[in-house]
């Protein structure tokens, strides 16, 4: 039954690693690390985050962050846009003062080196002596070699021992820690001490270089690390790694691995005090250090974006009493990625929309046209643009906006285990978007749907279309809707603040050509009848169906 204990251990090491790992990393993500209070943002909800694909596919874009905790907080960001104007401008200001030629590059070496100590400390030199010890397992040279961020992860961990939930985490940390102390040797343990000089040195270098911009966000990081370069917080962190060092000791690793729980209980009241006293004494320091470090990070992505193409430009944000959204020449991000990298044949479409509310009380555009003629594209450029404005990100194309609260329907699927139907699924998503347009906001909506209520009988589905769009149109905000529903155009009419966009096609023999361009006004007619034809539909089914659509009332 020994055989358990080492297995079991083993689980424990992996997991608990893990587990303080990420703890940490979404700490520095959510702000949380001690330099500054989280200034205001907004949370995008799940259905926004799927219609967008923001963490699928934008977030790994745009997220190029070097160390841990940059990466972390990029992808924070991408679903919690900030609303307050002069914010937003300053993060943009910080991200250009990093695109500059030479500190962008400085600060690109100086992150990766960070990275290099943070993130693989003694890697290398541990995963050496475990393979040139012919009794240790290869597996675990793999499990041990993520365990260099121990200091701090264990900060972290320590940190929050009255928290139950990290309880498990904790203890599986301090039995990995302590396996890593059993091999690292004299030489291991200088080399640790001297990654974290470096750690210090790479930041001290980097602190002249960050006031010089003149940013202010980029001066509160300097701040944050002029604080640390006493060389209390740099003892501390390798005076862990000695005392622990001095602490565990057995006879022989073969005798840890034959009775890890023995041993770790036998020494646990001495090691928890250990990592209280020195840890928690710096915890503060710690996470600044942290989030500091990230927050760089992200910044430094976001320059890396506009250094890529000339394209991408920082939206300029406005502060007014009054919804805004202006997008020229406006790229989707992810469909410009492809065409820049050589990824997709066909080349990316600039469009062009404004919304801005020129009656000073919100707008809707109403976008009518074939399937598959990009109508959905847009949809997700337009939705796309605050989100990415309004963390500070540079956009491919220009934009002028208000800070907005965007929400999306999109991708509307039935619910079978919770036995809702697509229509009730559909219902659902729409009074909830609603709601947002007619109660009182503190940020301006920016509300954009694709084909809504699609799921009922035509006459119903329509009379409440019309009717969502009137009171949207009047709500102040700012809307865009893409519909097959031509009817419902004819409301243009009546709202000045409704305004008719469409996209088109063109028939080349039995092929569909599209321009994927948006015009003004509504469309003629959808293509529904030709594709049916491109795609080889009986001629004597479709004349029949080209008849019976002439007897509807509808045009």
């Amino acid at each position: 039954m020994w055989m358990w204990k080492p297995l079991g251990f083993v689980l424990a090491l992996w997991v608990g690693s893990a587990q303080a790992l990420e703890s940490c990393a979404d700490a520095v993500a959510e702000g949380r690390l001690g330099f500054r209070v989280e200034m205001p943002h907004y949370e995008v909800d799940a259905q926004t985050n799927l219609d967008l694909s923001l963490l699928k596919k934008i977030e790994p874009l745009f997220n190029t962050a070097q160390t841990t905790f940059g990466r972390a907080r990029v992808r924070w960001l991408f679903t919690h846009p900030f609303t307050e104007p002069q914010y937003i401008r300053d993060r943009q200001h910080a991200a250009m003062a990093l695109a500059e030629e030479a500190l962008y590059v400085d600060c690109l070496a100086a992150l990766r080196r960070i990275a290099a100590v943070v993130g693989a400390s003694g890697k290398t030199a541990w995963v050496a002596r475990l393979q040139s010890e012919e009794s240790y397992p290869q597996a675990f040279a793999w499990l041990l070699s993520g365990l260099a961020r121990a200091p701090f992860a264990l900060a972290w961990q320590a940190g929050n021992l009255g928290d139950t939930s990290s309880v498990l985490g904790w203890g599986a940390l301090g039995l990995a820690l302590t396996m890593g102390n059993l091999i690292v040797n004299e030489g291991v343990r200088k080399n640790l001490e001297e990654n974290y000089r470096d750690l210090f040195g790479e930041i001290t270098q980097l602190i002249p270089k960050l006031r010089a911009t003149g940013s202010p966000l980029l001066l509160e990081l300097a701040q944050v690390f002029e604080g640390l370069e006493n060389g209390a917080l740099q003892a501390q962190l390798a005076g862990v790694n000695r005392k622990l060092k001095n602490l565990w000791r057995v006879d022989s690793p073969s005798v840890f691995l034959r009775y890890p729980l023995e041993i770790t209980t036998a020494h646990s009241q001495y090691t928890v005090p250990i990592v209280q006293r020195e840890l928690i004494a710096a915890r503060d320091q710690i996470f600044a250090l942290m989030g500091a470090v990230g927050e760089l990070d992200a910044f430094l992505a976001m320059a890396g974006h506009a250094r890529r193409a000339p394209q991408f430009v920082f939206p300029e944000i406005l502060s007014q009493r009054f919804p805004e959204l202006t997008v020229e020449d406006g790229h989707h991000p992810y469909w410009f990625y492809r065409e820049l990298l050589k990824l997709s044949e066909k080349p990316s479409v600039a469009n062009s929309m404004d919304l801005a509310a020129t009656h000073r009380r919100g707008s809707l555009a109403l976008i009518t046209g074939p399937n598959k003629g990009g109508k959905s594209v847009l949809l997700r450029m337009l939705a796309l643009a605050p989100i990415l404005a309004q963390i500070g990100a540079p956009f491919p194309g220009r934009v002028r906006l208000t800070p907005l609260q965007v929400g999306t329907r999109m991708r509307i699927s039935d619910d079978e285990e919770a036995g809702e139907s697509t229509f009730s699924e559909d219902a659902t998503r729409i009074i909830e978007l609603d709601r947002r347009l007619m109660t009182q906001s503190e940020i301006f909506q920016f509300i954009v749907c694709d084909e809504m209520l699609r799921g009922t009988h035509a006459p119903e589905s329509d009379a409440m279309e019309q009717v969502f769009l009137e009171d949207w149109t009047l709500s102040g905000h700012l809307v865009a809707v893409a519909t097959h529903n031509l009817a419902i155009t004819e409301l243009a009419e009546r709202f000045s603040r409704l305004h008719n966009y469409h996209v088109d096609y063109e028939l080349k023999g039995d092929t569909l050509g599209f321009s994927y361009r948006i015009f003004p006004g509504s469309a003629v007619s959808t293509s529904a009848f030709e594709i049916l034809g491109a795609k080889g539909l009986r001629p004597e089914a479709l004349a029949r169906m080209r008849a019976i659509r002439q007897t509807r009332q509808h045009p």
